[in-house]
């Protein structure tokens, strides 16, 4: 049985992890947002990829699950679009209320447990400074007392660095190919079921079109999907 002790270490990146990591199946990411209007310089296809490969490098197991990100209900329906496009869930609280935000968490946190006892589980929190919640780090450190809870706490700014938006991107719906963000502002979302978007396509993994010019010719190179864990 793993020895429930932790001990926690900062990294050079900012970001915390436990030593050494445990390497379960079952991983669970939130993302606690405290301001949506940074979403806008943000590419959520590397918000995921650069998640993921994150805690890869760490020695964490790749399991099927999405990123579960907590932000006002008042985000713009195309910017919404463009990450739940990316596959991320979104779990709207109230504009503006913090306090609603870091609630509605805290429960999701304790349903995670919930859902996953007694099966050993890692979740991962990406925040900017929720540890200075007594709510959230009291639940937090009763977790993390069970032997088959780990829940990590992750800096978000440091994660979400490298991870700005690049103007010369384009982005085509892997579900129904129709292009729907260039930039996640300018571009409207595609009208609900629509002859050319299917029900599932605010779901669907985009891939990216990067175009090159040259003298000669113009060199269309189209990625693979990003691949998760």
């Amino acid at each position: 049985m793993p020895n429930p002790t932790r001990n926690w270490d900062e990294t050079s990146s900012g970001v915390s992890m436990p030593d050494p990591p445990r390497n379960w199946d079952e991983n669970t990411i939130f993302w606690d947002v405290e301001d949506w209007s940074i979403l806008k310089d943000l590419d959520p296809e590397l918000v995921v990829e650069k998640t993921f490969s994150h805690l890869n490098d760490r020695g964490y197991l790749r399991s099927d699950t999405s990123i579960e990100a907590f932000f006002d209900d008042d985000i713009p329906d195309n910017l919404l679009y463009a990450y739940t496009s990316s596959g991320m869930v979104h779990l709207p609280v109230a504009k503006g209320n913090k306090h609603a935000r870091l609630h509605r968490m805290t429960v999701h946190i304790l349903i995670w447990a919930h859902h996953h006892r007694p099966c050993p589980s890692n979740l991962f929190i990406l925040s900017e400074n929720i540890q200075e919640d007594k709510q959230v780090a009291s639940v937090v450190k009763s977790l993390n007392e069970k032997p088959f809870y780990n829940v990590v706490l992750v800096d978000s700014r440091s994660l979400l660095a490298d991870c700005r938006l690049s103007p010369t991107k384009q982005w085509i719906c892997d579900c129904c190919g129709v292009p729907f963000k260039k930039t996640y502002l300018d571009c409207p979302r595609p009208p609900p079921h629509s002859p050319y978007q299917s029900r599932r396509c605010s779901l669907s993994i985009s891939k990216e079109i990067t175009i090159w010019t040259t003298k000669s010719t113009n060199n269309i190179i189209t990625s693979n999907p990003l691949k998760r864990f």
